[in-house]
C-alpha cells in the first residue's frame, strides 16, 4: 500500500466513482477502515470495510485466513452495497480455489448476485479495481 501511495502522488484519481465492499476479519477491520479511508482519499474510489466474524470456527478465530464461505454468506446476504465484494485471497485454497467449507468465489457471486474479486493487499484492489474502471490505479 505505501507503494501505491508514493507512485500515485499527486496524479488525478483514476478509481472517482468506482464502488465496492470489502470484505475481512475482526482482528485486521479496524485497520482496513483506516487504510481504505485514506484509500478512497487518493484514489477516488468508494470502498467500504465489512467486518465478517467467523461462525463457522467460532468468534475466538479472528483471521482472514480462517473465513469460510458460509461466514461471507451470512455476514453479505442482505449487504445493501454495490459493485464488487472485494475478498482476501488467503481464505482460498492454492490447490483448489475453495474455501475451508468448499465453495468456490463464483459459488459466492451466483449466491450474493455480485461480482467478486480476491486480493492479497491494496495494490492488488488497486489494479483489480482499474481494469473495471478502464484506468490504470498504480
Amino acid at each position: 500500500w505505501a507503494g501505491v501511495k508514493r507512485r500515485r502522488g499527486a496524479r488525478r484519481p483514476v478509481l472517482r466513482g468506482v464502488r465496492a465492499t470489502l470484505a475481512c476479519a475482526t482482528l485486521i477491520a479496524p485497520t482496513m477502515e483506516r487504510v481504505v479511508a485514506e484509500f478512497n482519499a487518493l484514489t477516488g474510489a468508494a470502498l467500504r470495510v465489512v467486518t465478517v466474524p467467523n461462525r463457522y470456527f467460532g468468534p475466538e478465530i479472528v483471521v482472514s485466513g480462517l473465513l469460510t464461505g458460509s461466514d461471507i454468506l451470512a455476514a453479505l446476504r442482505d449487504d445493501p452495497g454495490v459493485g464488487p465484494i472485494l475478498l482476501p485471497r488467503v481464505m482460498f485454497s492454492r490447490l483448489n480455489g475453495l474455501t475451508l467449507d468448499d465453495l468456490s468465489i463464483e459459488q459466492l457471486e451466483v449466491e450474493l448476485g455480485r461480482p467478486m474479486l480476491a486480493a492479497h493487499n491494496l495494490s492488488e484492489v488497486a489494479g483489480e479495481l482499474a481494469t473495471i474502471a478502464g484506468g490504470v490505479a498504480a
